[in-house]
């Protein structure tokens, strides 16, 4: 690419690098005119696509205006010379004239961080050559901010940086959707056993169980939903573990509910009557352990980063729907199959029969009994 010194030096002012005032001039009335405009001494430049210009007489300093026209006479329309354009030369159509600098040398300093200008000071002495001494000072229109930030990039670009290297992995790019599905295997695997357990130990009662999980996981998939379209909110690796521990959460408040019922039927309470007054001593442990559940969600959010927040804003979501779940679905639910027969009556596998419950009291639908009560005697008869 070929062009002339006024185009390149308009490119360098474009990036903020400075150069002499100066303009073109295509006959000698502009050249004047240009001249007149700068002021004090100047000099003209004759516009080639060729270096040696001064040797071959295309450059030539005027002190003023009138000289400047003279010299444009003398150069503008004539065949210039160089090394560079052979013997044939290149004709003069048009001419720069600029302001003059107080240097014999002009040197250009750039100061580049990650591809952007950071300063461009011209360098320029008397003697030409090395910077005397060794130091040099950058001096211009600064303020203390800028100033300050020009000497950080220098200080830091000089230090000695280098890196190693400590490890190379390849990472496969279905990592994560293994991942993700190792995770909800995990998940259901811990749903199955917690049925299990409650099969096992409650019997009947995993009903209860089984359809509180379903009716949690039903709401937490719909909040999960829900908040994807509102907030932005994706399930990952670290909400399935949240997801999980609160499995944990929801079947502690089970736990808590069925054992506060067997307490209460062993006191002597009707089966029916042991509902509600278990309810009522159990809901207030039910609270607690899932406020201490949320509370450690919304620290661990707050304190957290990255996934670790997922991990926190999930479970800080299922033990507020566990909460709703308990209340609103296990609590009614437990009170309805009270009154069935199955139930009610504690028969087999319902998990509420006499000896499942440690109790001897049968049947458990009756009011309490007072331990040490006599059975009614005839008139005149013996007990």
């Amino acid at each position: 690419m070929k062009i002339h010194e006024y185009q390149a030096k308009a490119i360098l002012a474009k990036y903020n690098v400075p150069v002499p005032r100066g303009e073109v001039a295509y006959t000698v009335e502009e050249a004047e005119a240009a001249a007149k405009k700068i002021g004090g001494s100047v000099v003209v430049k004759a516009q080639i696509h060729a270096g040696g210009r001064g040797k071959g007489g295309g450059v030539k300093v005027a002190k003023d205006a009138s000289e400047a026209l003279e010299v444009a006479k003398k150069i503008l329309g004539m065949t210039l010379v160089t090394h560079q354009t052979g013997p044939e030369g290149k004709l003069v159509q048009r001419l720069l004239v600029e302001e003059t600098l107080p240097i014999k040398r002009e040197l250009y300093l750039g100061i580049v961080l990650d591809g952007v200008v950071i300063s461009a000071p011209s360098v320029g002495q008397e003697a030409g050559g090395p910077i005397a001494g060794g130091t040099a000072s950058i001096t211009g229109d600064f303020t203390q901010k800028s100033a300050t930030e020009l000497a950080n990039v220098l200080s830091y670009g000089a230090l000695p940086l280098s890196f190693e290297v400590s490890s190379v992995d390849s990472v496969s790019a279905k990592l994560g959707a293994d991942q993700l599905q190792a995770g909800i295997i995990a998940g259901l695997i811990g749903l199955l056993l917690v049925v299990a357990y409650s099969v096992l130990y409650y019997r009947g009662l995993a009903l209860v169980v089984t359809m509180s999980l379903a009716v949690a996981g039903s709401l937490t998939w719909a909040m999960m939903v829900l908040l994807g379209q509102a907030i932005g909110f994706a399930l990952n690796l670290a909400g399935i573990a949240g997801a999980i521990v609160a499995i944990g959460v929801t079947a502690d408040s089970f736990i808590i509910y069925f054992e506060r019922i067997r307490d209460e039927v062993r006191d002597g309470r009707s089966l029916r009557t042991a509902i509600e007054t278990g309810w009522v001593r159990s809901r207030k442990t039910i609270l607690a352990a899932d406020s201490v559940s949320l509370l450690s969600a919304v620290v661990l959010y707050v304190l957290a980063i990255g996934a670790v927040r997922g991990f926190a804003f999930t479970l800080g979501l299922t033990t507020l729907i566990d909460l709703v779940v308990v209340f609103f679905f296990t609590k009614p639910l437990m009170t309805l199959l009270g009154r069935t027969k199955f139930y009610g009556q504690g028969m087999r596998f319902s998990g509420f029969e006499a000896e499942h419950m440690g109790t001897s009291h049968a049947p458990l639908h009756n009011s309490r009994r007072k331990s040490g009560a006599k059975p009614a005697t005839a008139a005149g008869g013996e007990a």
